[in-house]
């Protein structure tokens, strides 16, 4: 009977270091699964993070586009002005300074570039009249004579051309670099002419 007893004690420690260990295993088991879970929800939040950053980006991407695209289109005062618009409502600023940035990128950014334009362009039409063979001195001409019977004319800051004075004067320098093309050209067309 002692035998049958501790048989009996030893099989019920089993059972209890069993139960134990299944017990303990359950345990672990539900901090693995808690843990599983809760690094799930730290990637779904990781997850929700990231799109929503990329979203900002997204947008501050079309804002910055927006405020390209308003640039781009500058001499376009319809387009300009909406997007400096959007671009103010995004910033936050004062509708006062929102009125004035028309204004204020004339005078900056497109009067300057218009009268950079014009003087670029009379400086290539200068240089392929002389290349044509035409004479590169009947433009100073033409703008002498512009001068004499142009009138008064708004300051240079308000302006979309040269004022002609500076016109003649950059003029001048041209000329005087085009002048050998011109003479290589007439002197060519001389040449061809007596033979």
């Amino acid at each position: 009977m002692a035998k049958r007893e501790d048989r009996e004690s030893a099989r019920h420690q089993r059972e209890a270091e069993l139960s134990a260990y299944t017990a303990r295993w359950l345990q672990l088991a539900d901090a693995a699964l808690s843990a599983t879970d809760k690094a799930a929800r730290a990637l779904e939040l990781a997850r929700e993070e990231q799109e929503r950053t990329d979203r900002d980006e997204h947008q501050d991407g079309a804002r910055l586009l927006v405020a390209e695209e308003g640039l781009a289109q500058r001499r376009d005062g319809g387009v300009r002005q909406a997007a400096v618009g959007v671009v103010g409502a995004i910033l936050n600023v004062p509708q006062a300074a929102v009125d004035l940035a028309p204004q204020l990128l004339d005078l900056t950014i497109n009067l300057p570039h218009s009268r950079q334009d014009e003087t670029e362009a009379d400086r290539v039409g200068v240089e392929l009249a002389a290349r044509a063979g035409y004479n590169p001195r009947a433009a100073l001409a033409l703008w002498e004579k512009m001068q004499k019977v142009g009138g008064a004319q708004p300051p240079k800051l308000l302006s979309t051309h040269p004022p002609t004075a500076d016109r003649i004067k950059d003029l001048a320098t041209v000329v005087e670099k085009v002048e050998p093309l011109y003479q290589a050209v007439k002197s060519g067309a001389n040449a061809s002419a007596g033979k």
